[in-house]
Parts: structure tokens; C-alpha cells; sequence
């Protein structure tokens, strides 16, 4: 995470190299993302970027995981979107054709989120007592550890 399921295309100009670009899902809306890995050795220890953009959709379940605010808050984010900065460290293992990768590091978040419903507060005994509405998205900044876990499969060679 934040990245989710991605499929992409990653060209290998020279060994030590791979730039890369994906498309793919964090559950809720599309996102993509583009980055460069540096693997000195071909494989071991790596050095990889990476920038991507989730659009804005409706929260849902695996996102609210993910993503977890106070109770309070919880009805003003009905809808998140996202831009993220990843620099991990990792290890790259060949096989064959195949390489198997385990990355983990820094992620810098940015996002919007939007409570385009009203929220109805209700009284203790459920009758409603007050509508709030949100004119204004709100703004979220986050630095925090990311990883991930893949499967790269070279057409080609490596």
C-alpha cells in the first residue's frame, strides 16, 4: 500500500536499471505510477522510486482499513483521493526469467478528501437533531513506512 494491485510495463536499459510504469486499483478508483530501480548487481540490494496518483473515489471497506480516522470523522470522508512518493530499499531475487522483489521504506502522502453528503448528527434516541455539510475538501499530508511485496517477469531476458 497505498499503491494496491498494479499491472505495468518495466523496461531493463541496462542491467543495473529498470524504469517503470503501472496502471491498477487501490480497490476504490484507478491509479498509476512511474518510477526507477537501481539494482547495482542486476539483483540483491536495490534502490528504488516511485510517483503515483490514485483519482478520487468513494471510501470503501479496504481503503478505511488502510486509511483509518477517528469515529467522529468517519462520515465527513466519503471520498479520498491521493499522490504518493515512495523511496524504498529492497532485494531483488532472479528466477529465470522471473524476478521476486521485496521493497520497503519512506512514503510521502498527499491527499484530498471530500464529505459531498450532508451528515445528519441524530439524538440519543436516533431522531435527527442537526445536518452538517462540508463545503470545503480537506487537505492530508502523511510521512510514513510503506512496503511492498512483487513479481516482475522479463520478456526478453534479463
Amino acid at each position: 500500500m497505498p499503491d494496491g494491485l498494479n499491472l505495468g510495463l518495466v523496461l531493463s536499459p541496462a542491467r543495473w536499471l529498470r524504469i517503470e510504469g503501472a496502471m491498477g486499483t487501490n480497490s476504490a478508483a484507478l491509479d498509476y505510477r512511474g518510477g526507477l530501480s537501481f539494482a547495482p548487481a542486476g539483483w540483491g540490494p536495490t534502490l528504488t522510486f516511485e510517483l503515483g496518483h490514485c483519482n478520487v473515489a468513494e471510501m470503501n471497506g479496504v481503503l478505511r482499513t488502510f486509511f483509518s480516522v477517528a469515529n467522529w470523522v468517519k462520515p465527513y470522508v466519503q471520498q479520498f483521493g491521493y499522490t504518493y512518493f515512495n523511496a524504498h530499499l529492497g532485494f531483488d531475487v532472479p528466477l529465470g526469467s522471473a524476478i521476486v522483489f521485496v521493497h520497503g521504506g519512506y512514503t510521502y502522502l498527499a491527499g484530498t478528501v471530500r464529505g459531498s453528503n450532508p451528515v445528519v448528527i441524530r439524538n440519543s434516541d436516533g431522531t435527527p437533531n442537526l445536518t452538517v455539510t462540508v463545503a470545503q475538501d480537506g487537505d492530508v499530508r502523511a510521512h510514513t513506512l510503506s512496503a511492498k511485496l512483487g513479481i516482475l517477469y522479463m520478456f526478453g531476458g534479463l
